[in-house]
């Protein structure tokens, strides 16, 4: 009777036991699934509407205030920009010395307030505060900082964003991209659909200002050769003379060899 006793006092001490540690087991979350919630979690932007982007440019040595200033209120430019950002990681794995040469701030006006993005030396500061090590993000981000960071130097052969208003300052030309206009197929017209031409305005440091309209259809647009001074450009806004892919975020002008 004692032996009976002592066997059913052992056996719900097992089950009592099992039963806390069954709890335990599905009340507390694994550590992937905390992890996988917490990334969906981080994001660069907390709004996709933004209207407005001012770039603040500042270098180490150089003063507290901004050495140069960008604003853009292209709305499809800062959309393009904002997606080509959100595909690179928002939680960064690893740290980064604070002793940089430059600094760029990415102020995005949105809806719901201002989203800064920092950029240290080409480095994405992520909204986790770390830095990314991958070189798929690396890569992503050499991009993203380069375009931005050409718009500040713009020089002739090198990749450029496309942004309409903005001013940009070549070394012989001031060059501004003023929009596309659509020309909707009329009816009795041949079938050839929408007509867009995209305008651009050059003005030499010397000289005439130079109106461009690139038209396209049927066809991407040609590349269009256009002349300051004794020299003779072409803007390419489709490809660039290697075949890579310019359009829609980007446009080149190259010096055309005689």
């Amino acid at each position: 009777m004692e032996l009976m006793t002592m066997m059913k006092l052992d056996c719900r001490s097992f089950l009592k036991r099992y039963y806390i540690i069954t709890i335990l087991f599905i009340a507390m979350p694994s550590q992937a699934t905390t992890q996988e919630q917490g990334s969906k979690m981080v994001k660069w932007f907390s709004n996709s509407k933004c209207n407005g982007l001012l770039v603040s440019r500042y270098r180490s040595g150089q003063g507290p205030g901004p050495v140069q200033l960008i604003n853009i209120i292209d709305k499809n430019a800062i959309a393009r920009l904002m997606m080509r950002i959100e595909s690179i990681s928002p939680d960064g794995d690893m740290m980064k010395s604070l002793l940089i040469d430059e600094e760029l701030r990415l102020a995005f006006e949105c809806e719901n307030g201002e989203t800064v993005i920092k950029i240290y030396d080409g480095r994405f500061k992520t909204p986790t505060t770390g830095f990314n090590s991958n070189k798929k993000d690396k890569d992503l981000e050499a991009k993203v900082y380069q375009d931005i960071r050409n718009l500040f130097n713009p020089v002739v052969g090198e990749r450029m964003l496309l942004v309409q208003g903005l001013l940009l300052e070549f070394p012989e030309f001031s060059f501004t991209f003023q929009g596309t206009e659509v020309r909707l197929q009329q009816l009795g017209e041949p079938t050839i659909g929408p007509i867009s031409t995209d305008n651009f305005l050059v003005k030499p440091k010397s000289g005439h200002e130079l109106s461009l309209k690139v038209v396209s259809g049927q066809l991407p647009p040609l590349p269009f050769a256009f002349e300051v001074g004794e020299k003779e450009f072409v803007l390419f806004t489709f490809m660039d003379e290697a075949g890579e892919r310019l359009d829609p975020d980007h446009f080149m002008i190259e010096l055309k060899r005689r």
